[in-house]
Protein backbone atom coordinates (compact mmCIF):
# COMPACT_ATOMS: atom_id res chain seq x y z
CA UNK A 1 0.00 0.00 0.00
CA UNK A 2 2.82 2.26 1.25
CA UNK A 3 4.76 1.85 -2.11
CA UNK A 4 1.70 2.24 -3.93
CA UNK A 5 0.87 5.64 -2.57
CA UNK A 6 4.40 6.85 -3.21
CA UNK A 7 3.81 5.93 -7.10
CA UNK A 8 0.65 7.78 -6.48
CA UNK A 9 2.56 11.20 -5.57
CA UNK A 10 5.54 10.39 -7.55
CA UNK A 11 4.14 9.52 -10.55
CA UNK A 12 0.35 10.15 -11.24
CA UNK A 13 0.07 13.81 -8.92
CA UNK A 14 3.55 14.66 -9.63
CA UNK A 15 2.74 17.82 -12.31
CA UNK A 16 -0.79 18.57 -9.77
CA UNK A 17 1.64 18.53 -6.35
CA UNK A 18 4.46 20.79 -7.83
CA UNK A 19 2.26 23.55 -9.13
CA UNK A 20 0.52 23.57 -5.61
CA UNK A 21 4.11 23.79 -4.24
CA UNK A 22 4.78 26.60 -6.83
CA UNK A 23 1.79 28.20 -5.86
CA UNK A 24 2.31 28.41 -2.68
CA UNK A 25 6.51 30.14 -2.53
CA UNK A 26 6.15 32.08 -5.60
CA UNK A 27 3.62 35.45 -5.65
CA UNK A 28 3.53 37.32 -8.81
CA UNK A 29 1.71 40.69 -9.81
CA UNK A 30 2.18 43.41 -12.86
CA UNK A 31 4.85 45.10 -13.63
CA UNK A 32 3.15 47.87 -14.99
CA UNK A 33 1.26 50.10 -12.47
CA UNK A 34 -2.22 49.83 -13.91
CA UNK A 35 -3.49 47.41 -16.77
CA UNK A 36 -3.18 50.80 -19.31
CA UNK A 37 -1.83 51.15 -22.53
CA UNK A 38 1.13 53.44 -22.81
CA UNK A 39 0.74 56.93 -23.52
CA UNK A 40 4.28 57.90 -26.20
CA UNK A 41 5.68 61.02 -27.39
CA UNK A 42 6.25 61.62 -31.60
CA UNK A 43 9.41 59.86 -31.16
CA UNK A 44 7.83 56.25 -29.62
CA UNK A 45 9.69 57.48 -25.84
CA UNK A 46 7.22 56.44 -22.72
CA UNK A 47 5.42 59.36 -21.04
CA UNK A 48 3.71 56.94 -18.85
CA UNK A 49 5.60 53.49 -17.32
CA UNK A 50 8.71 54.77 -16.84
CA UNK A 51 10.49 52.44 -14.58
CA UNK A 52 11.42 53.72 -11.30
CA UNK A 53 11.92 52.30 -7.99
CA UNK A 54 8.45 51.76 -6.01
CA UNK A 55 7.20 51.28 -2.74
CA UNK A 56 5.07 47.50 -2.82
CA UNK A 57 2.40 46.55 -0.38
CA UNK A 58 0.93 42.68 -0.27
CA UNK A 59 -1.70 42.83 1.74
CA UNK A 60 -2.18 38.75 1.97
CA UNK A 61 1.66 39.31 4.06
CA UNK A 62 1.02 42.77 5.61
CA UNK A 63 -1.36 41.33 8.17
CA UNK A 64 -3.25 43.30 10.92
CA UNK A 65 0.05 45.67 10.90
CA UNK A 66 -1.11 48.96 9.24
CA UNK A 67 -0.36 50.99 12.34
CA UNK A 68 2.96 50.04 12.81
CA UNK A 69 3.77 49.96 9.02
CA UNK A 70 2.68 53.34 8.35
CA UNK A 71 4.69 54.34 11.37
CA UNK A 72 7.98 52.99 10.40
CA UNK A 73 6.99 53.96 6.58
CA UNK A 74 6.53 58.02 7.53
CA UNK A 75 10.65 57.78 9.13
CA UNK A 76 11.77 56.82 6.09
CA UNK A 77 9.27 58.53 3.48
CA UNK A 78 9.55 61.71 5.35
CA UNK A 79 5.34 61.89 5.07
CA UNK A 80 3.01 61.74 7.43
CA UNK A 81 2.22 58.69 9.19
CA UNK A 82 -1.69 59.02 9.80
CA UNK A 83 -1.58 60.12 6.08
CA UNK A 84 0.16 56.46 5.24
CA UNK A 85 -2.17 54.37 7.46
CA UNK A 86 -5.05 56.02 5.12
CA UNK A 87 -3.96 55.01 2.29
CA UNK A 88 -2.71 51.68 3.27
CA UNK A 89 -6.13 50.66 4.83
CA UNK A 90 -7.79 52.37 1.76
CA UNK A 91 -5.36 50.38 -0.26
CA UNK A 92 -5.64 46.84 1.43
CA UNK A 93 -9.17 47.00 1.56
CA UNK A 94 -9.90 47.11 -2.07
CA UNK A 95 -8.15 43.67 -2.74
CA UNK A 96 -5.43 41.39 -1.71
CA UNK A 97 -3.64 41.95 -4.67
CA UNK A 98 -0.15 43.61 -4.66
CA UNK A 99 -0.34 47.80 -5.43
CA UNK A 100 1.80 49.96 -5.55
CA UNK A 101 1.67 52.47 -2.66
CA UNK A 102 4.50 55.26 -3.97
CA UNK A 103 6.57 55.86 -6.69
CA UNK A 104 9.81 57.49 -7.15
CA UNK A 105 11.48 56.42 -4.51
CA UNK A 106 15.45 57.53 -3.87
CA UNK A 107 17.94 55.27 -3.60
CA UNK A 108 18.73 55.40 0.31
CA UNK A 109 14.76 55.14 0.88
CA UNK A 110 14.30 52.09 -1.19
CA UNK A 111 17.73 50.93 0.49
CA UNK A 112 16.09 51.86 3.57
CA UNK A 113 12.71 50.20 3.14
CA UNK A 114 14.45 46.90 2.23
CA UNK A 115 16.36 46.98 5.36
CA UNK A 116 13.53 47.02 7.65
CA UNK A 117 11.90 44.15 6.47
CA UNK A 118 8.36 45.06 6.98
CA UNK A 119 6.07 42.22 6.72
CA UNK A 120 4.41 42.55 3.20
CA UNK A 121 6.36 45.67 2.12
CA UNK A 122 8.70 45.23 -0.81
CA UNK A 123 10.79 48.14 -2.67
CA UNK A 124 11.82 47.47 -6.11
CA UNK A 125 11.93 48.79 -9.78
CA UNK A 126 8.47 48.75 -11.65
CA UNK A 127 6.83 50.36 -14.81
CA UNK A 128 4.91 53.13 -12.73
CA UNK A 129 2.42 54.90 -14.14
CA UNK A 130 3.37 58.45 -13.82
CA UNK A 131 7.11 60.06 -14.15
CA UNK A 132 8.62 61.27 -10.75
CA UNK A 133 9.16 64.88 -12.29
CA UNK A 134 5.02 65.11 -13.01
CA UNK A 135 6.20 65.47 -16.63
CA UNK A 136 2.88 66.38 -18.54
CA UNK A 137 0.12 65.70 -15.39
CA UNK A 138 -2.38 68.31 -16.77
CA UNK A 139 -2.16 66.81 -20.39
CA UNK A 140 -1.63 63.29 -19.21
CA UNK A 141 -4.56 63.72 -16.14
CA UNK A 142 -4.63 60.78 -13.52
CA UNK A 143 -6.78 57.49 -12.96
CA UNK A 144 -8.94 56.63 -10.11
CA UNK A 145 -9.76 52.81 -8.93
CA UNK A 146 -13.37 51.12 -10.13
CA UNK A 147 -14.38 48.78 -7.76
CA UNK A 148 -12.53 46.13 -6.15
CA UNK A 149 -10.86 44.16 -9.07
CA UNK A 150 -8.10 46.58 -9.67
CA UNK A 151 -9.58 48.32 -12.44
CA UNK A 152 -8.73 51.95 -13.04
CA UNK A 153 -10.51 54.54 -15.32
CA UNK A 154 -9.18 57.97 -16.59
CA UNK A 155 -11.19 61.04 -14.58
CA UNK A 156 -9.03 64.04 -16.60
CA UNK A 157 -6.79 64.81 -19.45
CA UNK A 158 -5.51 62.21 -21.95
CA UNK A 159 -6.22 59.78 -19.01
CA UNK A 160 -9.61 60.47 -19.56
CA UNK A 161 -10.26 61.21 -23.11
CA UNK A 162 -8.77 58.45 -24.24
CA UNK A 163 -10.10 55.75 -21.58
CA UNK A 164 -11.38 53.02 -23.76
CA UNK A 165 -8.42 52.42 -25.79
CA UNK A 166 -6.28 52.93 -22.95
CA UNK A 167 -7.83 49.92 -21.09
CA UNK A 168 -7.46 46.27 -20.59
CA UNK A 169 -3.62 45.67 -20.98
CA UNK A 170 -2.06 42.06 -20.54
CA UNK A 171 2.25 42.66 -19.55
CA UNK A 172 4.56 41.34 -18.11
CA UNK A 173 4.69 40.03 -14.92
CA UNK A 174 6.79 39.86 -11.68
CA UNK A 175 7.30 36.77 -9.92
CA UNK A 176 8.95 36.51 -6.16
CA UNK A 177 9.96 33.80 -4.10
CA UNK A 178 8.26 33.48 -0.93
CA UNK A 179 10.63 32.40 2.34
CA UNK A 180 9.79 30.10 4.94
CA UNK A 181 8.38 32.92 7.62
CA UNK A 182 6.37 34.66 4.17
CA UNK A 183 8.76 37.24 3.48
CA UNK A 184 9.35 37.81 -0.37
CA UNK A 185 13.04 37.40 -1.29
CA UNK A 186 13.88 40.23 -3.34
CA UNK A 187 17.16 37.99 -4.75
CA UNK A 188 14.60 36.16 -6.70
CA UNK A 189 12.67 38.35 -7.98
CA UNK A 190 12.21 37.89 -11.99
CA UNK A 191 9.91 38.99 -15.10
CA UNK A 192 8.03 36.88 -17.26
CA UNK A 193 6.37 37.32 -20.43
CA UNK A 194 2.94 36.99 -21.26
CA UNK A 195 2.02 34.45 -23.61
CA UNK A 196 -0.54 36.58 -25.73
CA UNK A 197 0.21 40.55 -25.07
CA UNK A 198 -2.26 43.08 -25.32
CA UNK A 199 -1.63 46.74 -25.36
CA UNK A 200 -3.21 49.86 -26.72
CA UNK A 201 -0.67 52.71 -26.81
CA UNK A 202 -1.50 56.51 -27.33
CA UNK A 203 1.06 58.22 -29.82
CA UNK A 204 1.48 61.99 -29.64
CA UNK A 205 2.87 64.86 -31.26
CA UNK A 206 4.12 66.09 -28.18
CA UNK A 207 8.44 66.19 -27.89
CA UNK A 208 9.60 64.80 -24.46
CA UNK A 209 12.71 66.61 -24.67
CA UNK A 210 10.44 70.27 -25.30
CA UNK A 211 7.82 69.28 -22.81
CA UNK A 212 10.72 68.93 -20.04
CA UNK A 213 12.33 71.46 -20.59
CA UNK A 214 9.37 73.94 -20.82
CA UNK A 215 7.96 72.55 -17.62
CA UNK A 216 11.42 72.93 -15.77
CA UNK A 217 11.94 76.92 -17.12
CA UNK A 218 8.49 77.75 -15.51
CA UNK A 219 9.51 75.34 -12.28
CA UNK A 220 12.81 77.23 -12.09
CA UNK A 221 11.46 80.85 -12.43
CA UNK A 222 8.05 79.79 -10.12
CA UNK A 223 5.83 81.11 -12.70
CA UNK A 224 2.35 80.55 -12.91
CA UNK A 225 1.36 80.30 -16.59
CA UNK A 226 1.01 78.04 -19.74
CA UNK A 227 2.72 77.57 -22.85
CA UNK A 228 2.07 75.62 -25.81
CA UNK A 229 5.04 75.23 -28.98
CA UNK A 230 3.42 74.13 -31.93
CA UNK A 231 5.14 73.24 -35.22
CA UNK A 232 4.08 76.13 -37.82
CA UNK A 233 4.53 73.93 -40.63
CA UNK A 234 1.99 71.37 -40.23
CA UNK A 235 0.38 72.42 -36.88
CA UNK A 236 1.72 69.27 -34.63
CA UNK A 237 1.81 70.44 -31.02
CA UNK A 238 5.03 70.08 -29.34
CA UNK A 239 4.73 70.82 -25.75
CA UNK A 240 1.66 71.61 -23.92
CA UNK A 241 2.42 73.08 -20.27
CA UNK A 242 0.74 74.37 -17.25
CA UNK A 243 2.20 75.32 -14.38
CA UNK A 244 2.30 74.62 -11.83
CA UNK A 245 1.96 71.13 -12.12
CA UNK A 246 0.59 68.71 -9.52
CA UNK A 247 0.90 65.09 -8.14
CA UNK A 248 -1.09 62.47 -10.01
CA UNK A 249 -1.18 60.49 -7.22
CA UNK A 250 -1.91 63.00 -4.72
CA UNK A 251 1.14 63.07 -2.35
CA UNK A 252 1.51 66.75 -2.66
CA UNK A 253 -0.93 69.28 -1.74
CA UNK A 254 -1.65 71.43 -4.32
CA UNK A 255 0.20 75.26 -4.11
CA UNK A 256 -3.02 76.87 -5.42
CA UNK A 257 -6.89 76.53 -5.68
CA UNK A 258 -6.72 76.32 -9.84
CA UNK A 259 -3.37 74.01 -9.78
CA UNK A 260 -5.74 71.14 -11.52
CA UNK A 261 -7.25 73.54 -14.51
CA UNK A 262 -4.98 73.00 -17.54
CA UNK A 263 -4.40 76.74 -18.45
CA UNK A 264 -3.22 75.44 -21.75
CA UNK A 265 -6.78 74.88 -23.10
CA UNK A 266 -9.29 75.89 -20.54
CA UNK A 267 -10.69 79.64 -20.53
CA UNK A 268 -8.83 80.90 -18.03
CA UNK A 269 -8.26 84.81 -16.97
Amino acid sequence: ILVLRLLQLTVVQADTLQEQAEAQRLRSFDYYQYARGDILDRFGRELTGVEQACLVILPAMAGETTEDTATALAGILDASAADLAARLAEGNARSLAPYILKTGLRAEQAAAIRQAQLPGVMAMNLAARYDASHLASHLLGYVQPVGTDGTYQGVSGLEQQYDQLLRGRVDSQVVAQVDAAGMLSVDALYLTEAETKERHDLHLTIDRDYQQIAEDAFRELGYAGACAMMNPNNGDILALVSAPDFDPYGWQEPAADDVYLHKAVLLYP
